[in-house]
């Protein structure tokens, strides 16, 4: 082998390797923009999927409300004539009032917790049932509020700007 000749060999080499290189490069370059595309067509597709169970979930609550709905139309007590079931709420709600003087002591803060939860159990039970009581003027004539005494002057003070009590 003559020194012309290696000199052109290792040119020739020289350039292989480069041309290799960068044929590398181009490949590296053209998978990681495979991958990109994959990945943002993955995230998409999950989207989609997201929005469809998302929208499934809600329609099946919605059918479940409705189910509940006529279920509790068909129970006893929402065959009950508005007039009786409102007396009953209204005679509940007398036994379960607190009384202002003991509110706060210390033997009855045990008890404020169930003087509220009458009034969830009504308007929770069932959408017949919290309609009623919202238009049962007379359960609405003592609202209790529970706080620091702080808070609660903060409250009614902030009732009455907002809305002065009327005769």
């Amino acid at each position: 082998m003559s020194s012309y000749d290696a000199e052109e060999y290792y040119a020739l080499l020289h350039s292989t390797e480069t041309t290799l290189s960068k044929l590398r490069d181009e490949a590296d370059e053209k998978i990681n923009d495979v991958q990109d595309d994959a990945e943002d067509r993955i995230m998409n597709i999950q989207a989609k999927a997201d929005r469809k169970i998302a929208a499934i979930e809600a329609h099946v609550r919605r059918e479940e409300v409705r189910l509940g709905r006529k279920l509790n139309v068909a129970s006893r007590t929402c065959q009950l004539p508005a007039e009786i079931l409102a007396a009953i709420f209204e005679h509940v709600s007398r036994f379960s009032l607190p009384d202002p003087m003991e509110y706060w002591s210390n033997t009855r803060k045990e008890q404020i917790a169930g003087d509220i939860y009458w009034y969830k159990c009504v308007h929770h039970c069932c959408s017949y049932w919290s309609k009623l009581a919202l238009a049962t003027p007379n359960l609405w004539t003592t609202i209790v509020l529970v706080g620091t005494n702080g808070s609660l002057k903060r409250t009614n003070f902030h009732l009455m700007v907002q809305r002065p009590l009327r005769k």
